[in-house]
């Protein structure tokens, strides 16, 4: 456990005192995000690439405190050790992606062939992949096949949802933080896997440490070098906290769905993000193209504070969060249906408000 707590601190002390540094370098080098697009809502430039600093934090911590004496079978530290490996390889080639579309900009195409590596490393060489829904909807397994094309989708998903929040000081962080917490409790309280325990908590700190220069007013961005990081991550931890085998979970948590615990955890990125997509479509755009439709920008409208927009969607989260544990004495499709109900509501509250 001491192990796991230390992640989250040494990420924290990385990310809050080198931040800084790279606050002053990226300003003396001119390497700021200028408003100038009208979809952008903060009025004077701003350092980006704070993503080196998340990357670097998180796998500092991961690196340093990951304890493989803890570890005392075989097949355990192969498979911590696969994992680290296929999940390093994987992060370094989207940071890298990241961080070259910060500073001149990737072609969409490219951007897609760097992802679809990634996948492939990720889920055909690391099998890190969904097999089932888990009974949700009356689905446990799927076809081998279909497996791997529905991770595909979900990896894709999960990186674009979280890149398309970070609108908001603060927003994209602290969503990702609170996700990375709660999935450090679960692996550490109640599955007693330490090395993914510390990978969650490393990158956690290393959020934290981010948020208090990027919550409102935001010193520093964290740019496509920090989202898709994230989002790599995001889909890692999620697999590997829905796939954890059941032999290895205590009885008292048997009976919660774990994809329901991560869908609720992530519920804002994949509400906005499906319904930005769907509006896109239906409108003869492009799904990507860059627009001010976004739920965090209604809110924004109606409470001009980047700080009260966020703090409405971290209880927005929490809340759902808590719903996902009906899942005890309820059945998961109808917990799913009370999620997407819930979804729903806070959509048209929203637009509701903003129209007011």
């Amino acid at each position: 456990m001491i192990w796991a707590l230390l992640a989250l601190v040494t990420a924290f002390a990385v990310s809050l005192y080198t931040i800084p540094v790279l606050i002053k370098v990226l300003q003396e080098k001119g390497l700021t995000d200028l408003p100038t697009e009208e979809r952008k809502i903060h009025k004077r430039p701003v350092p980006t690439l704070g993503g080196v600093v998340i990357f670097a934090a998180t796998f500092f911590a991961y690196g340093l405190w990951l304890n493989i004496d803890d570890l005392h079978l075989y097949y355990q530290i192969r498979h911590v050790l696969i994992d680290s490996k296929i999940l390093l390889s994987a992060a370094m080639l989207i940071f890298f992606v990241g961080i070259k579309d910060d500073l001149i900009g990737t072609a969409p195409e490219k951007k897609i062939i760097a992802h679809f590596i990634a996948g492939i490393i990720l889920i055909v060489i690391g099998n890190i992949r969904l097999t089932g829904f888990h009974g949700i909807l009356g689905v446990d397994e799927m076809p081998y096949a279909l497996s791997f094309i529905f991770s595909f989708f979900v990896y894709i998903g999960l990186v674009n949802a979280i890149n398309l929040i970070d609108g908001i000081d603060g927003l994209a962080g602290g969503v990702s933080a609170l996700f990375a917490f709660f999935m450090g409790v679960f692996f550490l309280v109640f599955f007693k896997d330490y090395s993914l325990a510390i990978l969650s908590f490393g990158l956690c700190g290393s959020l934290c440490g981010f948020l208090v220069y990027n919550f409102s007013p935001a010193k520093i961005f964290m740019g496509d070098s920090g989202s898709l990081f994230i989002g790599l991550i995001t889909y890692f931890l999620s697999v590997n906290f829905i796939e954890y085998p059941v032999s290895d979970i205590p009885a008292q948590f048997v009976g919660y769905s774990k994809p329901l615990g991560a869908i609720a955890l992530l519920i804002y990125p994949i509400t906005d993000t499906i319904r930005v997509f769907l509006i896109r479509i239906l409108r003869g755009q492009s799904p990507f193209k860059a627009d001010k439709e976004h739920l965090h920008h209604y809110l924004f409208n109606k409470t001009q504070s980047h700080s009260k927009t966020s703090l409405i969607i971290y209880a927005f989260t929490l809340i759902a969060f808590l719903i996902s544990f009906l899942s005890y004495i309820l059945s998961p499709s109808i917990v799913l249906v009370i999620l997407i109900i819930y979804a729903l509501l806070f959509i048209y509250f929203v637009r509701l408000k903003n129209k007011k």
